[in-house]
């Protein structure tokens, strides 16, 4: 067997190797074989390294998945999402009630106009909603009373799902950076350990729409004006209302409009806390209150001081515009 240059190795490696000939032919191949299963056993220790790294995380994982800390996470995030989709199911509910209190207000919601009125309509807005669809021409403060039940059923959708998506995504943000470092690294496992983790989708599609639409005499142009009342719109429009209203710097009117300071009054009065089920925020940090009226607007109740309450949601949900005999 033909020696390499070997003047850079050891001597005691120089002396192997030169004596190696000298050896039984058995001897040599025993020699060989041994070095060369040491050479694939150095090769491959990073890898048995690795591979008993990986083994030894995958079992902590499984054994992080059984501890108190994961199984309340899991059990948090199940709650959150049961939360939402039972927001989700009370929606229809809603869009129902804001659609029948729509009807009250106009049978219509889409006027075919003529060319001057769909441009105006579009400079003012607000005038033109009232002059073409409200069924009464005559404005009062029953039109106002009906705006309010709206804007409150806007207020409850959107804070609702505020508050639900913040307490989500405040789990979402222990999921994503202060769990066992082992449930990052098998995520997949993690996240079917989780269950269902992703909110469904929600749709802001309760907002009152009413269009003007134009169509030129020879019918080869076709144009639609939508006017989508959100929030802030149809707290313009209930402004514009009240400006119409023959008798609204009398100090009775004013007491009959529900605005956002009397909102919060009533509440203080009451301490945040629900009268039906004395439910308060100092039990529940997130808890959604509304402001009802004990005799409903529909029974002859007016928006004042003392035909007024705070209820959670859920109790005026059950309520709903039903008088209570105490």
């Amino acid at each position: 067997m033909p020696i390499r240059d070997t003047h850079t190795l050891p001597e005691h490696v120089i002396y192997f190797l030169a004596t190696i000939d000298r050896r039984p032919k058995f001897i040599r191949w025993s020699i060989l074989i041994g070095l060369a299963i040491c050479n694939v056993i150095l090769l491959c220790l990073p890898v048995i390294f690795l591979i008993v790294c990986y083994c030894i995380v995958f079992w902590r994982t499984r054994g992080y998945y059984k501890t108190a800390e994961f199984q309340s996470v899991k059990q948090r995030l199940a709650k959150q999402i049961q939360e939402y989709n039972d927001f989700n199911a009370f929606l229809p509910e809603t869009k129902q009630f804001i659609r029948q209190q729509q009807y009250r207000l106009s049978h219509a919601h889409v006027k075919n106009s003529t060319l001057t009125v769909y441009k105006n309509a579009q400079l003012d807005p607000y005038r033109y909603i009232v002059k073409y669809f409200f069924a009464r021409r005559t404005i009062n403060e029953e039109t106002v009373q009906v705006l309010e039940q709206i804007l409150q059923k806007y207020d409850t959708i959107k804070k609702t799902e505020e508050i639900l998506r913040s307490e989500y995504n405040e789990i979402m943000d222990f999921i994503d950076a202060k769990m066992y470092v082992g449930a990052y690294i098998f995520k997949k496992m993690t996240m079917k350990q989780l269950g269902s983790n992703t909110l469904p989708k929600f749709e802001k599609n309760y907002f009152l729409v009413y269009s003007f639409k134009y169509s030129s005499p020879a019918k080869r142009n076709n144009y639609s004006f939508d006017i989508t009342l959100t929030e802030k719109k149809l707290q313009k429009l209930a402004e514009y209302l009240s400006q119409q209203i023959t008798y609204r710097k009398s100090a009775r009117f004013q007491r009959q409009l529900m605005t956002p300071k009397l909102r919060r009054f009533i509440l203080r009065r009451d301490n945040y806390e629900c009268q039906k089920c004395h439910v308060s925020r100092r039990d529940e940090k997130h808890l959604l209150l509304e402001v009802d009226h004990i005799v409903p607007v529909s029974k002859g109740g007016i928006t004042a001081e003392h035909n007024l309450q705070a209820l959670c949601w859920r109790c005026n949900r059950a309520k709903s515009d039903k008088l209570e005999v105490a």
